[in-house]
């Protein structure tokens, strides 16, 4: 794998678990627990 294609791969995971933290700190009885174990994987 080249490293511009694995920089890619970085961006998309990083950018699907922010999109994932910002709908886990929306919901209504947010855990809070799952949402920062989702912000130290991005």
């Amino acid at each position: 794998m080249s490293i511009t294609a694995h920089l890619e791969e970085l961006k998309k995971k990083h950018r699907t678990l922010s999109e994932q933290v910002d709908m886990a700190q929306r919901a209504p009885g947010a855990d809070h627990v799952e949402v920062a174990t989702l912000k130290n994987k991005s």
